[in-house]
């Protein structure tokens, strides 16, 4: 991610959806583009479907949402996903490393 942002939530009565559309929104003003991708910790994205299907947010921006352990709970990492195919591959490994260790 070349540029993104650290966004932090703490608020336990919004959905993380909710929280994610709003970090999408303040991006787009700040950067004058959409944002792409938004990496958030383990533990905030379990029980949500947000991975499968990302969020919509208004603006026509879609975001997708994945898991990153480096990411600290409450915090969002968002910004352009300009990651290659290759370390993807590596982000989708460590997703299911997370999965497996929840268990």
């Amino acid at each position: 991610m070349d540029t993104g942002l650290l966004w932090f939530d703490g608020r336990k009565d919004l959905a993380l959806e909710k929280k994610v559309i709003e970090a999408a929104l303040y991006f787009r003003r700040k950067f004058g583009r959409a944002p792409t991708l938004c990496l958030v910790h383990p533990q905030d994205l379990a029980g949500t479907q947000l991975s499968e299907k990302g969020v919509e947010a208004p603006e026509q921006i879609k975001v997708t949402v994945r898991p990153w352990s480096s990411v600290l709970p409450s915090h969002m990492w968002i910004g352009v996903d300009d990651m290659p195919e290759y370390a993807l591959e590596s982000v989708e490994a460590n997703a299911r490393q997370v999965r497996e260790v929840a268990k």
